[in-house]
């Protein structure tokens, strides 16, 4: 198996096995969309969602004493449309 298709089949898997995400108030429940206000939601940003894939796969990968996986736009992209 080459090295892209062990890194594409690496990232199909997180992606299929991440809870999706939701917004939830401190007691604990989902308000309606149209009330949330923009405090409540939280800023997502590409490099965020990139290191949640790669941070627990890179703690692992150093306790092997195996180099880090770096992100790949064009696989990601790859991947994307894939999809």
């Amino acid at each position: 198996m080459g090295s892209k298709t062990l890194i594409l089949t690496i990232i199909i898997v997180i992606t299929t096995s991440l809870p999706s995400l939701s917004f939830q108030t401190s007691s604990g429940k989902t308000p309606p969309t149209s009330t949330l206000t923009s405090s409540q939601y939280k800023t997502v940003t590409r490099n965020t969602v990139q290191q949640q894939f790669l941070r627990p796969h890179n703690t692992l990968r150093a306790k092997l004493r195996l180099p880090p996986l770096k992100w790949s736009s064009n696989l990601a992209l790859y991947a994307t449309r894939w999809a």
